[in-house]
């Protein structure tokens, strides 16, 4: 199991009641607003670009419009196992956010 998913995996489980409780209108920005608030963590496994993951940088793709860069960092996800039954929240996110 790769650190990046074991620590995305542990995140999302935390904050699983924020994340799943409202699948509204407006869920994704309350989401976007408290992952800014997150501190900073990093890893140091998987490919180069992957070296550093913030969840607030993941936020802040998003906010930027550049869903490709979190739709990769979603693909990357999905090969690990522990990550991938979390990845759908993101891909959630990626929906939401492209639908304006």
């Amino acid at each position: 199991e790769g650190a990046v998913g074991k620590w995305f995996g542990t995140w999302f489980e935390v904050n699983s009641d924020m994340l799943l409780g409202d699948c509204g209108v407006g869920s994704s920005e309350e989401w976007l607003r408290r992952l800014a608030e997150q501190p900073t963590r990093s890893v140091s496994t998987g490919p180069a670009s992957m070296a550093l993951i913030d969840p607030r940088e993941v936020a802040h793709q998003i906010v930027e419009g550049r869903l490709e860069v979190v739709q990769a960092w979603v693909s990357w996800l999905e090969g690990d196992a522990v990550a991938s039954g979390h990845t759908e929240i993101m891909r959630t996110l990626l929906t939401q956010s492209m639908d304006g």
